[in-house]
């Protein structure tokens, strides 16, 4: 139906919330089609996601991931995400922690279009 209203032409991208079954519709439906969280949806996982892997240091992390998030150059972005991951995050103390955390972030940054400069 949504395919036939846009007269054939399916998106670049859509944006979602978490739905697993919009998720594999998209797929399906419209393969070509870049399927991306929105951004309200994945800030307000945050919390859930962080503040205990962060501990104390959670709401210093925000404020700086939202600084860089208000970023205009991917590039700018990118170099800030890998200063900030070194530096607030004592990965001496909290064996993997890095890697989980980047595992994390990539999903949610990176491979949801949510970059400054996404399409």
């Amino acid at each position: 139906a949504f395919l036939g209203f846009m007269k054939g032409k399916a998106p670049q991208t859509i944006l979602t919330d978490h739905n697993t079954w919009l998720k594999d519709a998209i797929a399906v439906e419209m393969p070509e089609s870049k399927h991306a969280f929105c951004i309200w949806h994945i800030l307000s996982k945050f919390s859930n996601w962080f503040s205990i892997l962060l501990g104390s240091q959670y709401d210093e992390w925000k404020a700086e991931f939202h600084r860089l998030y208000n970023l205009e150059m991917v590039d700018d972005f990118e170099e800030g995400w890998r200063l900030m991951v070194a530096d607030i995050v004592d990965f001496n103390d909290r064996a993997g922690a890095k890697q989980k955390m980047q595992r994390k972030m990539q999903k949610v940054c990176l491979k949801t279009g949510q970059t400054p400069l996404s399409d």
